[in-house]
């Protein structure tokens, strides 16, 4: 699903931060189901986690966005290579803890995760201080190429990026505090359907949609998790939404993430900016 830009956009968006403000919060756990669709979390909201170990969280977020001249990925054939940066590229933190066990949700502002090697140096980096590490990306298509059919590794800002991610989450860590979990949902009509269906049966692939009607089908729903500090302070938001970065499109040369980066600021910003926003697809 890709991101239509209009003034309605800006009024249909007040959705997700009715979320986030916590005016539709929903108590820790009351609706565990739509907490799995959450990129693999329920790996972490066990039984286990729910005795009287408790739970601990600590976030951070360190600037990843590599030097000038690499190539850009996200629309074959154009040959994009970054002349600057519209805005930087971030990787976000979140470790949780649960007795012994700590696990590192790593959210890039990439259009994939890191190759398989730096995933196991990045993994190498934090024993023992953290058990597992769950990296995942928000696929912008202004970043860094990744995908290894056009850009082979090894890579000098990959691997720079590792050590700065590891030292990241030792950061996370040694800040832990005790913590709560929370869900809510609501819907938000931003996005539209890029296949339209023509009357003959075929299907036509359109990027612009400047009616600002949202085609169809597409997934509305705006999912939220929300860790807070035993006080009440939020921590960390990780919000859930089905569309595609590709504002920007393919004329940009410039390092962004995209609408997540947008939406991650404005979270931040609305919630006192002492939260770390994820966006997680």
């Amino acid at each position: 699903m890709l991101l239509m830009v209009s003034a309605k956009s800006q009024a249909r968006g007040m959705a997700l931060l009715t979320i986030l403000r916590g005016r539709r919060f929903i108590p820790p756990m009351t609706r565990p189901h739509f907490v799995r669709h959450l990129v693999g979390l329920s790996v972490l909201l066990t039984s286990t986690w729910m005795n009287s170990q408790g739970l601990e969280a600590g976030v951070s977020r360190v600037d990843i966005t590599p030097e000038n001249g690499l190539a850009l990925q996200g629309y074959p054939g154009t040959g994009r290579t970054a002349e600057g940066v519209r805005d930087p590229l971030f990787a976000r933190v979140l470790v949780l803890r649960a007795g012994a066990q700590r696990i590192a949700l790593v959210d890039l502002d990439l259009i994939a995760p890191l190759e398989p090697e730096y995933v196991t140096k990045l993994r190498d980096a934090v024993l023992p201080d953290v058990s597992y590490v769950l990296v995942t990306a928000i696929h912008t298509h202004s970043g860094p190429a990744l995908i290894p059919s056009s850009s082979i590794p090894p890579r000098t800002w990959e691997s720079n990026a590792v050590g700065k991610i590891a030292d990241a989450i030792h950061q996370a860590a040694s800040h832990a505090v005790a913590a709560r979990l929370g869900v809510g949902y609501d819907t938000a009509y931003i996005g539209h359907n890029r296949l339209r269906r023509n009357p003959d049966g075929g299907v036509t692939w359109f990027e612009k949609n400047w009616t600002g009607v949202s085609t169809s089908p597409v997934d509305p729903t705006v999912g939220a998790l929300r860790i807070d500090d035993m006080s009440g302070v939020p921590l960390a938001i990780l919000v859930n939404f089905a569309c595609h970065p590709v504002i920007l499109g393919p004329d940009s040369r410039l390092y962004s993430a995209d609408f997540p980066g947008v939406m991650t600021r404005v979270v931040e910003k609305a919630m006192g900016g002492k939260v770390v926003c994820f966006f997680l697809q």
